[in-house]
């Protein structure tokens, strides 16, 4: 059995008998420079204005005060300090997950509901495993012949979208369209189409279209109403 342990201490992976792997907590961003886990704990000392070890605990999207590279924020240092810690980990295979002890807010048990301080959105992990994640495809679920869009309701402000990808959220909630069509928008090509709209499906908030004429990757260059 193994135990993934989360904290703002670092991760590590253990199992019954010893440490598999693990990576501290810490990231240093400076002017063109990034160091992760033990080589940014080791020199947060000598440098504390461009040490961070809190990430965890404010998992955002807000933007660092001094941003290196692809690190522009809190959920961008999680993420890197994740894909440290799992290139260490590329023999292992999840056998099980235990469930979750604390209820969610709301629950009948009301004795294993926790402090409110302990709980977060998903909103945010889930859009940077879309966008980050290793899976470059379409998710399972809205592949195949299909057309897409987004309710003019969904929120997504939480998120905090800017530029090209904020214009194609905002294009999503008036046009129908399909992988294809979204592929050639201004600042996406297939790839950043697919991540975008396996970030909306898990958002909630992407509505499928089997049955529409632009339901189809090939044969439209245009989206339809």
């Amino acid at each position: 059995m193994r135990a993934i342990e989360l904290n703002d201490a670092g991760l590590a992976v253990h199992s019954e008998e010893r440490t598999l792997a693990e990576s501290a907590g810490h990231a240093l961003i400076g002017d063109g420079e990034l160091l992760l886990g033990a080589a940014a704990a080791a020199r947060a000392r000598v440098q504390p204005m461009l040490a961070h070890d809190r990430f965890w605990d404010e998992l955002s999207l807000e933007a660092l005060p001094r941003p290196a590279g692809r690190m522009h924020n809190h959920a961008d240092a999680t993420y890197h300090v994740f894909t440290l810690l799992t290139g260490q980990l590329t023999d292992l295979h999840v056998l099980r997950v235990e469930p979750a002890t604390l209820r969610a807010p709301g629950d009948a048990e009301q004795g294993l509901v926790g402090d409110p301080a302990l709980y977060a959105p998903l909103a945010l992990l889930l859009w940077e495993m879309a966008m980050r994640g290793a899976r470059e495809a379409l998710l399972p679920e809205i592949a195949g012949q299909a057309a897409y869009r987004i309710s003019p309701a969904l929120n997504l402000r939480i998120l905090g979208l800017g530029g090209s990808m904020a214009d194609a959220v905002a294009r999503l909630k008036r046009d129908t369209t399909n992988l294809r069509s979204l592929s050639q928008w201004p600042g996406f090509d297939r790839e950043r189409a697919m991540r975008l709209l396996n970030g909306l499906y898990l958002q909630g908030g992407l509505m499928v279209s089997r049955t529409h004429p632009a339901a189809t990757n090939e044969g439209w260059s245009t989206s339809r109403h």
